[in-house]
């Protein structure tokens, strides 16, 4: 995670970066490129359309409480029952 005066988003954009995944006060957020150049906000992501930001929040807010490996299996198992979710 990082921070700068830079437009990064305008560099992304004019590399032709589809998605870009930023993190703000906590908050993950994913920005889609558009046909024009220009990013919009998304509430899933393009590249992993079963994660949703808010669940990627929660997850990396344990960084601190729990070891990375409990976290991967959490979402692991999330995972597993997100397409069962969908279909309901």
């Amino acid at each position: 995670m990082t921070s700068s005066s830079v437009d990064r988003m305008e560099i992304y954009a004019e590399l032709g970066v589809p998605e870009v995944w930023r993190v703000q006060d906590e908050q993950v957020s994913f920005w889609r490129r558009t046909k024009r150049g220009k990013y919009v906000r998304n509430a899933r992501s393009r590249a992993f359309p079963m994660i949703n930001s808010k669940k990627l929040t929660e997850l990396l807010c344990q960084r601190f409480k729990r070891s990375e490996n409990q976290i991967v299996r959490q979402f692991v198992e999330w995972l597993r029952q997100e397409p069962e979710r969908e279909g309901k």
